[in-house]
């Protein structure tokens, strides 16, 4: 029970210690706000969120110009899925069957039959790709265009919040004198622990 009682009185220490207000700074960018404190555990899910896309968004909630980027690349997105779904599922079907036929007929004991098999099933393959080898072109081409789009996209997002991050790391002043007095009060509940458990 006094185990307990020193576990909870240390545990209210750190959270008097650590807690500071923190006063909306409009030179801090909206992602770095934050109006809780320590003792607030949900705010500790900031951490879990990709804070370069925050600080994106944050942007293009003030940028014109970035905001109609956002909605081209949305819409290129969803266009490219909708209409090319039905054709990525026709390759990805014929090719998932060539690849198991032909796995099939390696399992084949009879090598004559196996050999005869195999060949009509490359031909066969070869067929099929001379046929739709068009809008396999297309789909590759689209897929060249995608890569392109997220790799502009990811250094945009970095580039534009670069800016972001230097203004949030100049704004920050560090007082070691808090650090020192948390230190002190870990010393402090240390000690109790110490001097309880030799008893």
């Amino acid at each position: 029970m006094k185990y307990s009682f020193l576990f909870l009185g240390f545990v209210l220490i750190l959270l008097f210690a650590c807690k500071e207000k923190k006063d909306n700074d409009q030179t801090i960018p909206n992602a770095f706000q934050d109006t809780k404190d320590m003792s607030d555990w949900s705010s500790l899910k900031r951490g879990y969120l990709n804070i370069v896309d925050q600080l994106y968004d944050d942007l293009c909630e003030k940028d014109d110009e970035l905001k109609k980027i956002e909605e081209g690349i949305k819409a290129a997105i969803e266009n490219d899925q909708i209409k090319t779904e039905k054709l990525k599922l026709f390759f990805s079907d014929n090719e998932n069957y060539y690849l198991t036929a032909l796995s099939m007929a390696e399992q084949m004991t009879d090598s004559i039959m196996k050999k005869d098999v195999m060949q009509k099933l490359n031909s066969d393959r070869e067929q099929f790709l001379n046929v739709h080898g068009s809008s396999k072109l297309f789909l590759d081409h689209l897929q060249k265009k995608s890569e392109e789009l997220n790799n502009l996209h990811i250094a945009l997002k970095i580039k534009q919040t670069m800016p972001e991050i230097r203004k949030y790391q100049s704004s920050f002043r560090s007082d070691s004198t808090l650090l020192t007095t948390v230190i002190k009060e870990y010393d402090s509940i240390l000690q109790s622990i110490q001097t309880k458990i030799k008893e």
